[in-house]
């Protein structure tokens, strides 16, 4: 396991504090890659709960046709105006793009769509983590013992 503080503490890379707080206390990370991975390969979870290619969502489609399509102003001109910032004021490479093992979303949605819509990025660069839940081992252990009382009664 890399200790958390490492990813806080990183000159590569600058992870937003509050970020760091509320992902970071739930999970450790087993180990990290910094690569370049394909912009269609990377998943975001819908309110639904499904699954959708993060350049197939609606509100990178309603950038990409600069109009608002199935979602609301506020969340596009919100997004609209981080992405003319990072345009005018450039793109702090340290300010990462997080995904996990299967490339799904964790951080960065507003970056992305700024590679997305303003570069048609094929590729960018990701933190790609490798997550541990905390207490999630622990949780498999009761459940084997569970069984095998289940087992032996």
């Amino acid at each position: 396991m890399i200790d958390n503080e490492f990813f806080l503490n990183n000159d590569d890379f600058i992870i937003d504090e509050e970020f760091y707080k509320e992902f970071f206390s739930t999970y450790k990370i087993k180990k990290y890659k910094v690569c370049d991975i394909p912009v269609e390969s990377i998943r975001m979870r819908q309110s639904d709960g499904g699954y959708i290619k993060a350049k197939d969502s609606e509100l990178c489609r309603s950038l990409l046709n600069n109009r608002i399509e199935g979602v609301s102003e506020e969340e596009y001109i919100y997004t609209k105006q981080l992405i003319d910032n990072i345009e005018q004021n450039g793109y702090d490479k340290r300010k990462i793009i997080i995904v996990n093992e299967f490339n799904m979303l964790i951080d960065g949605q507003h970056r992305l769509y700024y590679f997305i819509v303003k570069n048609n990025a094929s590729k960018v660069r990701v933190l790609k983590l490798y997550l541990y839940r905390k207490g999630s081992l622990k949780k498999v252990i009761q459940l084997i013992k569970s069984k095998i009382k289940k087992l032996n009664t």
